[in-house]
């Protein structure tokens, strides 16, 4: 509000017509949380509207969530919603009415007087377009939430959250979704638009699996072995009135000769000690260049405490996500620099490192990485085919996680699952000349050490790769 009160100041020769209603605005705006609000709710402080619908939020998904540590977010779906949390919405709605009122006045008074002041019809349009366009969608949400999470026929879903980072809470919400987001997507960008190239590694399906088997794909395609129906649901395509073009190169990569792909038997993914030492045996026999992924923070860092010192002692550093005082970005750069270095994180780990060469060179998964099944995960499951999308969802995580290994023609990488065995639909995540192989610990470690390091293996009398 004191931002407004300046721009709007700054663009009237009389600022003292427009002050009451900026002082009402800002009165107004009190039912907005303030700075310090999460300490407030946390101790059952909350000061205005805002911060005692968050308050009645928070206290909500916290008594309905399971124990989990501390770590992870909580959401919890929009349905049998009790008496003071129903009432604070019914206030909070009020005062967002009230203030969407005196927002509309300011718009229509900034607009009534923007003749040859252009700077005045750009704040009307600026006011309507940002602050009066959520409000709407707030009231929206608050007056009539969804509370039937992925009913038949519902395009949406409402929930409620409670966000944390590292441990500790950083946010709370309610939010509203769209079950299928490529709907509003397509609607909005490709519709309106004479063309739309959407590209990726990873935008079709493989064969091979269940999916491919069940649907009805087109003659032409079938030899080639993708699956453009599932391209055609990520992208949107499906909801356009034309079908997509549909066109795919060949990889320019040898991966039968530049990877190697294993799935490590008898580690007891439960036992943190012995995954743990699987990691360390492997980023050993690689040299360091490893990525090791994680799909619990909890996991992660137990296994830092046992693999950083033993890979200090034989001179690489391990850098971890969650444990480190840096930000993704930062320890993504140091990883980049320090070529026999390792890196240890999470999804966000996995899908955003780019490290061409010796820099990457293993990377690791403690377990299959199938999705989170939170309250918008099960609505879309449910809409998108229960567990084909399961399948679909983790396959995609696969290739996204074994696609950082080969950035270049004379890459070489191994990627290692700690899991000896996978459903055969998951097979499809990796290249058909990249078959995994399911071989115990020590065995893998020498593979890895044969393939990665061929001067090595033949001074010591192994057959090179």
């Amino acid at each position: 509000p004191g931002g407004l009160r300046g721009r709007v100041f700054a663009c009237l020769d009389s600022p003292d017509e427009a002050e009451p209603l900026l002082a009402d605005i800002v009165a107004g705006a009190s039912l907005l949380p303030a700075s310090g609000w999460g300490a407030r709710l946390r101790s059952g402080a909350a000061r205005g509207e805002g911060e005692e619908f968050l308050h009645q939020v928070r206290a909500m998904v916290l008594e309905r969530s399971p124990e989990d540590g501390g770590f992870y977010n909580l959401d919890i779906a929009c349905r049998d919603l009790p008496e003071p949390l129903l009432a604070s919405m019914e206030r909070l709605a009020g005062s967002m009415a009230a203030l969407q009122t005196l927002l509309e006045r300011l718009a229509y008074f900034l607009q009534s007087n923007a003749a040859g002041a252009p700077a005045l019809e750009t704040l009307a349009a600026g006011i309507r377009r940002q602050p009066l366009a959520s409000l709407e969608q707030w009231r929206a949400m608050l007056a009539e939430p969804i509370l039937a999470p992925g009913a038949q026929g519902e395009k949406r879903i409402d929930l409620f959250s409670l966000e944390r980072r590292d441990g500790r809470e950083a946010d709370v919400g309610m939010h509203r979704h769209w079950i299928d987001p490529t709907e509003p997507f397509a609607r909005q960008l490709l519709q309106p638009s004479q063309g739309a190239l959407i590209t990726s590694a990873t935008l079709h399906d493989g064969a091979g699996h269940e999916s491919a088997q069940n649907d009805n794909e087109d003659a032409e395609d079938a030899p080639q072995g993708f699956h453009w129906k599932t391209a055609e649901m990520r992208t949107g395509a499906a909801h356009l009135p034309l079908p997509a073009k549909r066109f795919s190169i060949a990889s320019p990569f040898d991966y039968q000769r530049q990877t190697r792909v294993f799935l490590v038997e008898g580690v007891d993914a439960s036992d943190g000690a012995a995954v743990a030492r699987a990691y360390g045996d492997l980023f050993l026999a690689a040299g360091g260049g490893a990525l090791g992924l994680f799909t619990s923070i909890a996991r992660l860092r137990e296994a830092y405490k046992e693999v950083a010192p033993r890979l200090q002692a034989a001179g690489i550093e391990t850098f971890a996500q969650h444990v480190d005082a840096m930000d993704n970005a930062t320890l993504m750069n140091v990883f980049r620099m320090l070529e026999s270095s390792c890196l240890l994180g999470c999804d966000a780990v996995r899908d955003g490192v780019d490290v061409p060469g010796r820099g990457l060179r293993l990377v690791v998964m403690d377990r299959l990485p199938w999705p989170r099944p939170d309250v918008l995960h099960q609505a879309r499951k449910r809409h998108f085919g229960g567990r084909r999308y399961d399948m679909m969802l983790t396959r995609f995580r696969l290739r996204q996680a074994f696609g950082r290994l080969i950035r270049a023609e004379a890459d070489r990488g191994v990627f290692v699952l700690l899991a000896g065995r996978i459903p055969a639909p998951l097979r499809a995540a990796f290249p058909p000349e990249a078959a995994p192989q399911s071989l115990p610990l020590a065995a893998a470690a020498r593979e890895i050490a044969a393939f990665l390091h061929p001067e090595g293996a033949a001074a010591a009398g192994m057959p090179a790769p």
